[in-house]
């Protein structure tokens, strides 16, 4: 889990200049990643 958050953290932070806030960094937190092949993304929010 904590390699995991560090990727994810590392590529937030380079890709969008986000710092994660690290209290979650935690194997007690849920991890969910959602999978929806229809998703809608507004045109306004697309890179």
């Amino acid at each position: 889990h904590q390699q995991w958050f560090a990727s994810v953290a590392a590529y937030l932070k380079a890709t969008y200049q986000l710092e994660v806030d690290k209290c979650g960094k935690d194997i007690s937190r849920a991890c969910f990643l959602p999978h929806d092949p229809g998703v809608y993304i507004h045109p306004n929010y697309l890179d």
